[in-house]
């Protein structure tokens, strides 16, 4: 806390009190641990800022100046120290958004991030083989020895089959 990590010092605390509240062995020693450790989270609790993400798509990555936060959903709830933060959010198949959010102290900040889907883009088979081998996609003839094309995003099977060799077979996944 006298570093200016107030955010840090409150979980902490709750571990302390946490682990204190679990482990009765000390007795007396312990319930008073759980007592300064509540004491101190109360003094503390004004100087702390609560930041409430509302996150599209749930599974999505945040990072708060930096650091990764912990769990996945739509809202999620980080305490963090006042002024102002950088946020980003990223998933795949999204675009990443970086941002600038703002927390006073002892004060809610709600704040949505909806990501935006990348758009589709059509991907590049490229098979090179043996001259005269033929080459087949999903049981069709797209080429021989060579093939250059564009298919859109999926899960298909590639063969390739040249005289007197044995046929290849692949299960290829264009993306």
């Amino acid at each position: 806390y006298h570093l200016g990590d107030a955010s840090e010092a409150t979980v902490a605390l709750e571990r302390c009190r946490q682990r204190a509240s679990d482990d009765p062995s000390w007795g007396a020693a312990n319930a008073t641990l759980v007592t300064t450790a509540g004491r101190f989270l109360d003094a503390l609790r004004p100087s702390v800022g609560r930041l409430r993400l509302s996150v599209e798509p749930d599974d999505a990555r945040v990072l708060l100046d930096g650091e990764p936060i912990p769990g996945t959903g739509t809202v999620r709830e980080i305490e963090i120290d006042p002024g102002r933060h950088r946020l980003m959010v990223t998933a795949p198949g999204y675009e990443t958004t970086h941002e600038t959010v703002s927390v006073l102290s002892g004060a809610t900040d709600t704040h949505s991030v909806s990501l935006a889907r990348l758009p589709a883009r059509p991907a590049t088979l490229v098979v090179e083989s043996v001259d005269g081998a033929r080459i087949l996609l999903d049981g069709e003839e797209i080429g021989v020895g060579r093939v250059e094309e564009e298919l859109p995003a999926g899960s298909r099977r590639l063969r390739v089959e040249a005289e007197g060799l044995p046929p290849a077979a692949a299960a290829a996944c264009i993306l």
